[in-house]
């Protein structure tokens, strides 16, 4: 399981790994796009572990974490 944004809902939802379309690696980011539960498309892209982490979910709130 895992959290995203959901721009539709405009709320944050709990997903399954079935709801990931994808996972793409580029340079130091990963991006993961997903589809929610209720049909929107969306995507998150995160720094790779052992970075900081500030993790933009699709233009919802910005999270900042020490990894």
């Amino acid at each position: 399981m895992f959290a995203a944004w959901c721009e539709k809902e405009q709320t944050e939802v709990l997903l399954s790994e079935r709801r990931i379309r994808s996972i793409e690696a580029d340079g130091d980011a990963v991006t993961v796009r997903f589809t929610c539960w209720c049909g929107h498309e969306g995507h998150f892209t995160d720094l790779r572990f052992g970075a900081p982490r500030h993790a933009h979910l699709d233009n919802g709130p910005v999270e900042d974490t020490l990894v």
